[in-house]
């Protein structure tokens, strides 16, 4: 990438009361000893990680991940979804329901599949594309927008207020940029954004959908790190998102640090680069105050 992007290693500020021998407190140089000792008492390792304060100040710009951060209920793709209904709700009359039904679930199995296989992890097909893939070669471009608009709202998702005030709160401190992967067009989100009262949270936002290349691959991620030197050529970057493949594996790949959103146990050695852990992001932002 041109520049080492990693800062400090991470570090914690200070831990809560913890019936831990030797792991009482710790300060901001201490986070390699800590990570001795966790190896010593993994059944509180944890707590500890939900517990502990997360050091910012080693860096100086956040970039987020959206879905299962702070967007939930998304990804509404399951057997028992009417996308029929949906395209009829939006005023589309151009197919049957049925017809719509077929055509929605053809691109989203489309998709499903390569979305996994790192083959397409740079170059991921759009919902058009997989419109026209999996069966809709003859439909006019007009009738693939519809297809594709119903598609959004399937893949929509919502912003509990929480997590808005939390948002808030973060883009007080640092600033903030989005990196999401998105399988339809970014303009539902945008409006969302408008609407919700959050769209000045942030710095950039970047939605895969944009272009070919997704989450993990470093790729996406140099796109973000180049908007976010271009206003300070210094930075100092961490990832913050609830994948471990997307975002943790998807950032250290990246060269930059990691927190992992996820109430599961760590698997393995921590990796370096994985500055923190913490079960949700209210936590993650909540234990920066």
């Amino acid at each position: 990438m041109g520049k080492t992007t990693r800062g400090a290693p991470g570090c914690v500020a200070r831990v809560y009361a913890m019936q831990m021998q030797g792991v009482a407190s710790c300060d901001c140089g201490a986070s390699s000893q800590l990570a001795d000792k966790r190896l010593q008492h993994e059944s509180v390792y944890s707590s500890l990680l939900a517990t502990v304060s997360f050091c910012l100040t080693d860096y100086d710009h956040v970039l987020l991940d959206m879905n299962g951060t702070f967007l939930f209920d998304f990804d509404k793709f399951g057997p028992e979804q009417d996308f029929g209904s949906t395209y009829v709700s939006l005023g589309y009359r151009g197919l049957t329901p049925a017809e719509a039904q077929a055509h929605v679930r053809r691109a989203y199995d489309y998709l499903a599949v390569r979305y996994i296989d790192e083959t397409y992890y740079d170059s991921f097909p759009s919902v058009t594309r997989a419109l026209r893939a999996s069966g809709g070669e003859q439909l006019t471009d007009q009738t693939i927008e519809e297809l594709v608009d119903t598609f959004a709202v399937h893949e929509f998702g919502v912003l509990p207020q929480g997590h808005k005030e939390a948002l808030t709160r973060l883009a007080q401190i640092r600033p903030v940029s989005v990196l999401s992967n998105l399988w339809a067009p970014k303009q539902r989100w945008l409006a969302a954004f408008e609407a919700w009262g959050i769209a000045d949270l942030f710095d950039a936002l970047h939605f895969s959908s944009d272009g070919a290349s997704m989450k993990p691959h470093p790729t996406f991620f140099d796109q973000a790190l180049r908007a976010i030197w271009a206003k300070n050529p210094t930075a100092r970057v961490v990832h913050v998102g609830d994948s471990y493949r997307c975002d943790v594996a998807g950032a250290l790949g990246a060269g930059i640090d990691a927190v992992w959103l996820s109430e599961q146990r760590e698997v393995g050695s921590r990796e370096q680069g994985l500055v923190a852990r913490f079960p949700d992001f209210i936590s993650f932002v909540e234990a920066l105050d």
